[in-house]
């Protein structure tokens, strides 16, 4: 129960985040699996292999808190340490997609149409939310484990805020796919609790 309680903002917070349109300014972080220079890559390419990096973070996420364990001591430096990086690849991933702005559509495309991008992106952005969710039942009785969720979230933000200067109609369809995931993830909730 504590798990759905604590993952409901969150999914909350990243679906509002993303329908935030106000460019903030970004650092260039320096994460040695992602290729920062964009300059040859495209918006798929940079997703895919940011999805990839985030994939390997899920099972690490998932071993450190136990689901449904409150018994469990849980190490919190190490799940901290995990959202970090999971927040270097999305601060990356949006380097490398703020390096395509101002690049030819057939760039930035890499020869896909609106559907194929769009699904790439909330691709993405659901498998952050997927890595980070078990991080979320911790929120409450780990204030450093929620500094590192708002973090993340607000990396997406700066994420989407990119996104946007480079294709104006994905905002409101993240927002509805992050949306949807909340009512997926309260139902799953829900079930469970029955």
């Amino acid at each position: 129960m504590r798990f759905f309680k604590a993952i409901i903002p969150v999914v909350a917070a990243l679906s509002a985040s993303l329908t935030s349109v106000i460019a903030k300014p970004l650092e260039l972080p320096s994460s040695g699996d992602l290729d920062v220079r964009a300059s040859t890559l495209t918006y798929p390419d940079i997703l895919a292999s940011a999805q990839s990096r985030v994939a390997t973070f899920t099972p690490q996420i998932q071993k450190l808190v136990p689901f449904g364990n409150a018994t469990t001591q849980v190490n919190i430096a190490a799940v901290q340490s995990v959202l970090q990086q999971v927040n270097s690849v999305v601060l990356t991933t949006t380097s490398q997609v703020k390096s395509l702005v101002g690049q030819p559509a057939d760039q930035i495309r890499g020869g896909k149409d609106d559907n194929t991008l769009y699904y790439a992106t909330i691709d993405f952005v659901s498998y952050v939310g997927k890595t980070v969710a078990p991080a979320a039942s911790l929120a409450e009785q780990a204030p450093e484990i929620q500094r590192s969720l708002e973090t993340i979230d607000q990396s997406l933000t700066d994420f989407n805020n990119t996104v946007a200067a480079c294709f104006f109609w994905v905002i409101p369809l993240i927002a509805i796919g992050l949306i949807a995931l909340g009512a997926i993830l309260t139902k799953a909730g829900e079930q469970l609790l029955k």
